[in-house]
């Protein structure tokens, strides 16, 4: 099942993403053009969508590698998971 599952609920996984991150979204402009730039795209583009979602799960890459809370981190990657269905 592709990733572009999450497009067809709307942009929730934008808005729920910054919600579940929090702080670190404020102090990370990478990560939060990202997440702006994944609510903003086209739902019938699903190339778009899925590289834009994939700029999103590297700047959490990112921010973990210089950092971040591990925990966070990883429960944001588990519902970008349980949103697409995958898990």
């Amino acid at each position: 099942m592709s990733l572009y599952v999450l497009a067809t609920h709307g942009n929730q996984i934008a808005p729920e993403l910054e919600t579940m991150l929090g702080e670190m979204v404020e102090q990370n402009e990478s990560l939060k053009a990202a997440i702006e730039q994944l609510s903003q795209v086209d739902r019938t583009d699903e190339k778009n969508f899925n590289q834009r979602l994939g700029n999103v799960i590297e700047q959490l890459g990112n921010s973990m590698a210089h950092g971040a809370n591990a925990t966070v981190v990883v429960q944001a990657l588990v519902k970008i998971i349980q949103m697409s269905g995958l898990g």
